[in-house]
């Protein structure tokens, strides 16, 4: 265990010298999700101006049966979410699929083990007769891992996770996915598409302050784990979002001339005065993305379902034949 704590915490001050380092800072997303950013993230997906969730179950509520009907088609099958989170969307539909009987197993996948084992005591506290394995990997290691499996898989990617990739991570990402899969196959995706620039802006940019307070987290983050020194009083967050592009982009910004010490890498960064940390980025979607996304990964839709304002779409594209 040592060890794998020990190989985390060296890959982990790998990439943030590696992106403090460049000419135009940046930090890894994935890494503000420890045992304070999932807390965090749970309490953005509860915040009045952030739409994505509430529209998600919307979807789910409405069509969880022909939803379930259509991951049913080809028999037994595994059901394989990427970024699992607390699963709580996903357990409107796994209620469906047990009720009607179904044989599936539930893979939920997420770099945090810390929840994946709340989600694996939840969902086994509420569903007793679930098969259900969980996967603290990376989407590609918990993938190449189900690769050996003989059923049907259904990947889940839902939340408009796939949005915080750069379009050709986006696209080299479900190219992936479906290299991985069997012909038949399906991929459930969550989409957010483009829409009034005020609405999406205040889903990323609260009034509460709990998104600045999530992304400084990979600041403290790094204070306590790679013996860092950023005070987070100097430094505060900016999103922008560009709506010709359909994207949020998230950042820190130095709000001062300072040096932050590294101990974990003997390293010393300097920042300018108003020079910016890339944090995240949240994609959004249209049409012609998406149709663009889907042959290059060589699949075919099968099926499409929104809310109540076309705003958010769950889609299931099954592979190529």
């Amino acid at each position: 265990m040592k060890d794998t704590l020990d190989k985390e915490k060296t890959e982990f001050a790998r990439e943030v010298l590696a992106g403090l380092s460049k000419e135009n800072k940046e930090l890894p997303t994935k890494y503000i999700y420890d045992d304070i950013g999932d807390v965090l993230f749970q309490k953005i997906m509860d915040l009045p101006e952030y739409y994505l969730t509430r529209a998600e179950f919307e979807i789910f509520e409405f069509n969880k049966t022909s939803i379930a009907k259509e991951f049913c088609k080809s028999g037994p099958f595994r059901l394989v979410e990427l970024g699992a989170g607390d699963g709580i969307k996903s357990k409107v539909l796994i209620r469906e699929l047990l009720g009607r009987k179904a044989n599936f197993t539930y893979c939920p996948v997420d770099f945090s083990p810390h929840v994946l084992k709340e989600l694996e005591e939840t969902f086994t506290l509420e569903f007793p007769s679930l098969k259900i394995e969980p996967l603290a990997l990376d989407y590609f290691a918990a993938l190449q891992k189900l690769k050996v499996s003989a059923d049907p898989t259904i990947v889940m990617f839902l939340g408009s996770n796939l949005g915080n990739f750069s379009t050709d991570s986006m696209t080299e990402l479900l190219q992936k996915i479906s290299g991985f899969q069997k012909d038949g196959d399906g991929l459930f995706l969550g989409v957010d598409m483009m829409k009034d620039p005020k609405t999406i802006l205040s889903a990323y940019n609260d009034s509460q302050g709990v998104t600045a307070a999530f992304n400084k987290n990979l600041l403290t983050r790094i204070n306590q784990e790679l013996g860092g020194d950023f005070d987070l009083d100097e430094f505060y967050f900016y999103p922008n979002y560009d709506p010709i592009e359909g994207s949020v982009k998230s950042y820190l910004v130095s709000g001062r001339n300072q040096k932050v010490f590294l101990k974990a890498v003997n390293e010393l960064i300097e920042f300018k005065r108003g020079e910016v940390i890339f944090t995240e980025i949240s994609q959004k979607f249209n049409d012609q993305k998406l149709r663009d996304l889907k042959k290059a990964a060589q699949y075919v839709e099968s099926k499409e379902w929104r809310d109540c304002t076309h705003g958010f779409r769950n889609l299931l594209w099954r592979k190529s034949t």
